[in-house]
């Protein structure tokens, strides 16, 4: 297995490119077996320490913790086949943890035990977040998300399509009985002609070059839908990505806040059985979606 591909295995296992670094060089001895070709060892940022309550374990030069406090993590990525230690290869971060699990003393499991929950729970949050090509209008979701104007109008876009799919006329009827939405809020209609029952309405921030709170509010814009989704026992969202459009916001970061905002909802709501999805309408949006969900997941 090629350093890219261990990357990719580590990614899959929930480790964010920002929370672990990788050193490649050297040999080192781990109980009588020494690796004398590239060598990889696992570190973590003192951010994912705090979370799984690590702070006490060793820092390495670069001030990354080693959350294996008496030894690095190190596996082989040699030409050869993966050495092993009593019988155990380690090829895959499962595997590492298993191993450190094997050497480790008892008032030491806690530790691993903290990094598995951790892991799993990124991974369930994975599992309820998609993104698709498709036409949200046509989603067939508890509630689809109007990407709205804070006087809740027919407008452009994708705000257009959802008001003529719904019934335009019906839809602004109700947007007028409730008025006005601020940016970062949002309101809920019924869906009328939609497949969807209900629609939230969210209205973003105008993209004026994020010094002016704007990534607050296009968090809170997905915040609140959440919210209010799950105050009306729905159990599925579809979001466009609010802001993206004439508003401006750049895509990538737009993105980012996205992701982020239903990610901290979802690990701040453990309880929550909501499945949210994304749906886009071009190919480079879903790749660019997809490419920044498996970063920040």
């Amino acid at each position: 297995m090629d350093r890219a591909e261990f990357i990719r295995r580590l990614e899959e296992c929930g480790f964010p490119k920002s929370e672990y670094m990788i050193m490649s060089g050297g040999s080192m001895l781990m109980r009588g077996l020494r690796q004398s070709t590239e060598d990889m060892d696992l570190c973590i940022s003192e951010k994912l320490a705090a979370q799984l309550d690590l702070e006490h374990c060793p820092k390495n030069s670069k001030g990354y913790y080693s959350p294996f406090e008496d030894m690095e993590v190190s596996v082989n990525l040699g030409e050869r086949p993966y050495d092993t230690v009593d019988g155990f290869q380690c090829e895959t971060l499962e595997s590492v943890l298993e191993f450190k699990r094997s050497l480790m003393r008892d008032k030491d499991i806690r530790d691993i035990e903290a990094i598995e929950r951790y892991l799993n729970a990124k991974k369930e949050i994975r599992d309820r977040i998609s993104i698709v090509k498709a036409d949200i209008t046509g989603l067939d979701a508890d509630a689809i998300v109007n990407a709205a104007n804070s006087g809740l109008a027919m407008g452009g876009g994708v705000c257009g399509a959802i008001f003529r799919a719904a019934g335009p006329a019906e839809l602004q009827k109700a947007c007028r009985a409730i008025g006005h939405c601020p940016a970062g809020s949002a309101v809920m209609t019924p869906g009328f002609a939609l497949k969807a029952r209900y629609v939230i309405h969210a209205v973003g921030p105008v993209w004026s070059g994020g010094k002016s709170g704007e990534p607050e509010l296009l968090r809170s814009c997905y915040a609140s839908s959440l919210a209010l989704a799950e105050e009306n026992g729905l159990k599925s969202v579809a979001f466009p990505l609010i802001s993206s459009g004439i508003y401006g916001y750049p895509r990538d970061l737009a993105w980012r806040e996205a992701l982020t905002a239903c990610r901290d909802y979802l690990t701040e709501h453990p309880g929550s059985a909501m499945k949210i999805t994304f749906a886009v309408l071009d190919d480079g949006n879903l790749r660019l979606g997809q490419e920044i969900m498996k970063e920040l997941f």
